[in-house]
């Protein structure tokens, strides 16, 4: 089976690893079928703030996969529309929010909830805008998970969680199901296992958004309710299901 349009091999800058043509590893991606594989996401830590990745990016059938495997009950809240359209209105002015907004309104009700299919076609419409300014795709919808959590957690609903948890790292992670179901009406989200008194994995079940997105959720999260450094590494291990090993 042919890799399909859109799904390409990431150039890494500096000391991340890259996959090339003619790297045995990337042979190996290549030569896997697409039905079995979905793009491998490896998000690896740059300083406290920023993440780069390694792997296939998604690509416009990733994309249509993912709107394919949504029902109308799959719903995400207008505070995560608002959170994108604020960065594209910041990066190119309101006409962009407008433009990548599938339904050409560029604006949502922060407390109503919408088809998560609208949201992937804004966030990947998005991604491509935003990858200019934020140095590439990968790092475009890190920024859109890390301004979906600065705005919710600044919102009602956020400040309800913030005043629960505190600004222990373990007690916000231990709620972090609660916290994702305050926004989105799908998925599962757990933590897997505490490996260390300051390493907790994280396990995602049937959730729309990639890696990089909740990666930089993650981190907004724990920087805006904690304020301490940390790592948040993200891999993809099947079709809507990844996990996260977070550490500080």
């Amino acid at each position: 089976m042919r890799t399909p349009a859109g799904a390409k091999v990431i150039p890494l800058r500096m000391h991340f690893r890259t996959l090339r043509h003619g790297d045995p590893a990337a042979a190996r991606v290549r030569a896997r079928p697409w039905a079995e594989r979905a793009p491998e996401w490896n998000i690896r830590p740059c300083g406290t703030r920023l993440s780069a990745v390694e792997g296939l990016e998604p690509g416009t059938s990733d994309l249509e996969a993912r709107i394919a495997a949504a029902t109308s009950l799959d719903t995400v809240r207008g505070v995560i529309f608002n959170s994108t359209f604020a960065l594209l209105s910041e990066a190119a002015g309101k006409p962009a929010a407008v433009e990548c907004d599938p339904v050409r309104r560029g604006h949502r009700n922060e407390f109503f909830s919408y088809p998560v299919t609208e949201y992937l076609r804004l966030a990947w419409r998005a991604a491509d805008l935003l990858a200019v300014r934020y140095g590439g795709r990968e790092h475009a919808l890190w920024q859109m998970g890390a301004g979906a959590s600065r705005r919710w957690l600044g919102g009602p609903l956020g400040s309800t969680l913030v005043a629960f948890t505190g600004r222990d790292p373990r007690r916000l992670l231990t709620n972090v199901a609660s916290g994702y179901r305050n926004v989105v009406s799908y998925g599962a989200r757990s933590i897997e296992e505490w490996l260390g008194e300051r390493h907790a994995r994280l396990l995602f079940r049937h959730d729309f958004l990639v890696p990089p997105f909740h990666c930089g959720a993650l981190t907004a999260a724990l920087e805006v309710t904690c304020g301490i450094p940390f790592r948040a590494e993200g891999r993809q291990i099947g079709f809507l299901d990844s996990e996260y090993d977070v550490t500080w």
